[in-house]
Order: C-alpha cells, then sequence, then structure tokens
C-alpha cells in the first residue's frame, strides 16, 4: 500500500466519523480526503477503502437500491504512477448488507492531476477525474462522473484540504465527451508505459555496455601498471643492486672515492624510482583520505596532472573535512575532468574551486578548451563517454547531481553533493 502520512490520516478518521455519524449516509459513500500525494512513476499500489454505517435510511432511496443502514461497504483502489504530477486508477465498489448480501457495485476509473512536487510544498492543488459505471442496486443511473478539485495547505503538524465534489450525470453528448477522454488518456498511458520500456530497455544495454568498457578500461590499467613497473622501477632496482654490488667491491679494495660515487649514484636512483612510484600510486586513485582531506591531496596531485598533461592548474579549495565516501567520488570527478581538459579538449588552463553552500559541497572544474563540439556530455543515448558517465555514476552515488557547460570557450563541470563532514569533527 503507498504510505500515508500522520498529518492526512488524521483527516481521514475525522471525515469517516463524520460519514459514519450521517443518517443519509448513502452504503455507496466513499469515505476519502485527496492531499495530493500520488505515486512516483511506474510505481504501482493497492489500497482498501472500507467504512461501516451504523446507523443510517433504512429504505433504499431508489426501488431496488441498498439500504444503507448496518451496511458494510468497501473499494479496492489500484494506482499507478505515470509521471511526478500524473496517476491513473480503478475502483471495484462492493457492499455487504445485512443477511448478509453481497452485492458488487460497478468499476470506476480515475485520472488525477496534482501541481508539481506537490507532496514537498506547503500549498498544493490538483484534480481528480472520475467515470463511474454502477449497478443497478448502486444507482439508478448507470453511468456518472465526478470532478474533485483538491486545494491545501501543509503546515507543520497539519494540513488543510478542501476536497469539494463535483457530481455530473452521464448521458448523451456529456458520456461521450467522458469516453473520448478517458480513450485519449488510456492511449496516453499506453505511449507513456511503451516509453518507458523502451529508456529501460536502452538503460539496460547502456549499463552493460558501461560495465563492458569498464572491464577493459580495468584490464588496459593493469597492463599499463604491469608494464609500468617492470619497464620502470625494476630496471632500476636491478641498476641499483649492481651499484651495491660494486661498492662491495670498492670496499673491498678501500677505494673510498669509489665508494662515496657509487652510493651518490644509488641514492639518487632510489630517489627518482620512489618519485616514480609515486606518482603510479596517485594515479590509480585516492588511497590516502583518511589521512588527507580532499583539498591536499588534489594539492598533492596537482604538480604530475601538470607536468603530465601539460597545463596550469590553479586551485581554490576551501579546508573541508569531508567524510570518505564523498573525497572518493569528489577526487575521481575532479581527476576525470582535468585529464579530460589536457588530452581531449586542448586546454591550457584549468581552474579547480571547492565551497561550502549552505547545506551543500560544489565542486566546480572549468577549463579554456574547444569543449564537446555540439555533443551533449550528459546524453543518455550518445555512444562513448565513458569517463563522462563515471563522472555522473559518482555524483549519484554519494546523493549529488552533475552539471556539465561546455561551449567554444571551454568546458566547465559543477558537482552539488550533500555536506558531509567526516567522523568525529565537529
Amino acid at each position: 500500500m503507498r504510505p500515508t502520512a500522520p498529518r492526512a490520516r488524521l483527516l481521514l478518521a475525522c471525515f469517516a466519523t463524520l460519514g459514519a455519524g450521517s443518517t443519509t449516509a448513502l452504503a455507496v459513500d466513499e469515505i476519502q480526503v485527496y492531499n495530493a500525494e500520488i505515486n512516483q512513476p511506474r510505481q504501482f499500489s493497492l489500497q482498501l477503502h472500507a467504512n461501516y454505517i451504523a446507523r443510517g435510511l433504512t429504505e433504499p432511496e431508489f426501488e431496488g437500491g441498498l439500504v444503507p443502514d448496518g451496511s458494510w461497504n468497501g473499494t479496492p483502489e489500484f494506482a499507478y504512477g505515470l509521471t511526478d504530477w500524473w496517476e491513473v486508477g480503478a475502483y471495484l465498489p462492493y457492499a455487504v448488507e445485512p443477511g448478509p448480501d453481497f452485492w458488487w457495485g460497478g468499476a470506476k476509473l480515475r485520472t488525477l492531476f496534482v501541481s508539481p512536487r506537490a507532496a514537498t510544498r506547503r500549498f498544493f492543488y490538483g484534480l481528480n477525474i472520475e467515470v463511474s459505471w454502477a449497478t443497478e442496486k448502486f444507482s439508478p443511473g448507470a453511468w456518472s462522473s465526478e470532478l474533485r478539485p483538491i486545494v491545501g495547505w501543509r503546515g507543520r503538524r497539519a494540513e488543510f484540504i478542501l476536497n469539494p465534489i463535483v457530481d455530473v450525470p452521464l448521458g448523451g453528448g456529456m458520456l461521450a465527451f467522458y469516453e473520448a477522454l478517458f480513450a485519449v488518456s488510456a492511449i496516453c498511458c499506453g505511449l507513456f508505459v511503451a516509453r518507458l520500456r523502451t529508456a529501460e530497455s536502452a538503460a539496460r544495454l547502456r549499463a552493460r555496455d558501461l560495465s563492458r568498457r569498464t572491464m577493459e578500461a580495468e584490464a588496459v590499467a593493469r597492463r599499463r601498471l604491469a608494464d609500468s613497473i617492470h619497464d620502470g622501477p625494476i630496471q632500476e632496482l636491478i641498476g641499483l643492486d649492481l651499484m651495491l654490488a660494486s661498492v662491495d667491491q670498492a670496499v673491498a679494495r678501500g677505494d673510498e672515492e669509489q665508494v662515496k660515487e657509487r652510493l651518490a649514484d644509488a641514492r639518487r636512483l632510489a630517489e627518482r624510482n620512489i618519485g616514480l612510484l609515486r606518482d603510479e600510486i596517485i594515479g590509480l586513485g585516492p588511497f590516502a583520505f583518511d589521512e588527507l582531506t580532499f583539498a591536499m591531496a588534489i594539492e598533492q596531485c596537482a604538480p604530475i596532472w601538470q607536468r603530465r598533461l601539460g597545463i596550469a592548474i590553479e586551485l581554490a579549495l576551501d579546508p573541508l573535512n569531508l567524510d570518505n565516501d564523498t573525497c572518493g567520488s569528489l577526487f575521481g570527478i575532479a581527476q576525470e575532468a582535468i585529464a579530460n581538459a589536457g588530452r581531449h579538449a586542448g586546454a591550457s588552463r584549468v581552474v579547480v574551486t571547492l565551497r561550502a553552500v549552505d547545506d551543500e559541497v560544489e565542486l566546480r572544474v572549468s577549463d579554456d578548451g574547444h569543449g564537446f563540439e555540439g555533443i551533449d556530455p550528459l546524453s543518455t543515448t550518445d555512444p562513448g563517454h565513458i569517463g563522462l558517465a563515471g563522472m555522473r555514476e559518482r555524483a549519484e552515488l554519494i546523493g549529488g547531481r552533475l552539471e556539465i557547460e561546455t561551449g567554444e570557450r571551454g568546458t566547465k563541470v559543477v558537482v552539488r553533493a550533500p555536506l558531509r563532514e567526516a567522523e568525529g569533527v565537529a
């Protein structure tokens, strides 16, 4: 069942009390308050509306109708969210008279429109439209319609909702009008569901393609790292071993000058390899955020990126002590954005800024390159862009959002995410 907020439940309880205490209540009365809360897109729900009329009319209001007094009434409601402002649904009302005698009441179709983001706004509004076909026990007329405007204000502890009900008997032109209205709604619903299924299939294909390319990129990175270690530090360490062996020989001969010269060469070789290995570790990603802040890590990596990419990197970073997940995702996004600027955009200058904005952290990476040349960097249909897709996923993992503005004058990558500080930081 779709959850109902505590405020709405209070209103439902009051409304049900008034309906049950009325001596003129009909067995077909449906006790429900619309508070503009609807299902999320592609979300299905089932609710059961039920009431008992302890004291009501002891005679039917029309010949052959139900006797409300002592009757149980129920309405299963099936609802499906199409968008964040549009929901469709169906009702199957029934009644149980003393005896007991069970009666099926027919069927209702409805479409509900609400103001965008109504569930989170103080003032909200909407419109519910229903078309009903009732059996002879429930209504003297088979067809009817109902318009129910929704106007409400949401306070901290209570909601004030106005749901006036306008019943419109159907016949002739009105029946044709509502039939056409629901036919159009059904067609739109079908098209929308088909679009969702197509988008879902495309999303699965993109996810599969992204996973494949990610594994390929990981394999390339592993091969590059293995080749780099083999051709660099390992060969240098072999040379270092030979140098130390020559030092032993020089010591045995008592040649102090040769010993000093070989030790100096060995020290320079060791220092060079320490730098190479540190560069490789930094290139693999942020693995030292328990000891370093985001700003310190970027500041340490910037000289290496400048040397590798041949670009100038300017930093304006607030000293925020972010949690590890946020640091890792923002570092990966900054690293990818800087690499794209240097390798693909032909940029000569990159500016990286980090700051806190209200309860969010904002990362900006701007460059003066030539941009993406007419390609939407956040498109879900354009092939390629594994790095951009990874940036978007990193932002989503920390509950953030990624924006990319690109053009002939450069590219600006902006990430905004909830501000979460590291544990133990006040």
